[in-house]
């Protein structure tokens, strides 16, 4: 690569990525720069196997191997003025690369891959119904009883306590290749509030949504029912469009929509913890 080439390309790796770097250590920088001892990267790798955040972040600084390099200086070349390019003769002249013009350049390639990445999702074909979904919950007090004495398996309605972390997964029923979005909800009585817990999307089409009830999801006290919905990117209705009677009525009526609920009660636990 000419050294215009790294500037330019380092700058805006630079800049983007410049908070994703300052939240890691100096191992993650040391990987991109190539000098990361072997059983200091091994050490990130075990990490990386139970850690989420680690394994993006093992992903974003591993540095990218000659191939890669030559495709990202193809690709962006073109759009450099002729008075950037080198000729041979001078890129043997150059001085060489220092540890942080390694760590650019692998920054540049970790950037130019989720880049590439993201344009793996494609659109719903136009009139392609999304395949349904089912839901998974976790994390309900199996043992928690109601005033009556009744539990909550005999109910049927889950429950929580204000600090449980309640997890749920949703999944079509096929893979689903486009880019698809989730919406979620929660209604207690004729109120209707959006809300944004921690999620995650998977290539497939599923999603995972999680956190403590009171800190993340935000769920009132006292029953109410959780609505997702689900569709292609960019064909979701504005959120203060949507009502419950809307949610109610949409199952059948949008094939490009998927509306999915779960009834829950959030109850304080009582003297002997449950």
């Amino acid at each position: 690569m000419t050294d215009d080439l790294l500037r330019q390309v380092g700058k805006v790796a630079a800049e983007q990525l410049k908070e994703e770097a300052d939240r890691h250590d100096d191992r993650f920088e040391q990987l991109a720069a190539g000098t990361l001892p072997s059983e200091e990267r091994a050490a990130l790798e075990r990490l990386a196997s139970s850690s989420e955040e680690a394994k993006r972040a093992l992903a974003l600084f591993r540095p990218a191997d000659e191939a890669f390099r030559k495709r990202i200086h193809s690709a962006v070349e073109p759009l450099l003025p002729s008075s950037a390019k080198q000729t041979p003769a001078q890129r043997r002249r150059r001085p060489a690369r220092s540890p942080y013009r390694l760590w650019t350049l692998g920054m540049t390639a970790a950037l130019v891959s989720a880049a590439a990445a993201v344009v793996v999702f494609v659109l719903l074909p136009a009139g392609t119904p999304l395949p349904s979904y089912s839901m998974a919950l976790d994390g309900a007090v199996k043992e928690m009883r109601d005033a009556q004495g009744a539990s909550a398996s005999k109910t049927g309605v889950p429950r929580f306590h204000p600090d449980s972390p309640l997890q749920i997964v949703l999944r079509p029923q096929t893979n689903v290749a486009a880019e698809v979005d989730a919406l979620v909800f929660v209604q207690q009585d004729t109120t209707l509030n959006q809300l944004s817990p921690e999620r995650q999307r998977s290539a497939k089409g599923s999603f995972r949504f999680w956190g403590a009830v009171d800190s993340a999801w935000h769920l009132p006290p006292g029953p109410s029912v959780l609505w997702f919905v689900v569709g292609p990117a960019g064909e979701l209705p504005p959120p203060a469009q949507i009502t419950t009677e809307w949610l109610e009525q949409s199952g059948e009526a949008q094939p490009r929509l998927r509306v999915l609920s779960q009834p829950i009660i959030v109850q304080p636990k009582n003297s002997d913890g449950l």
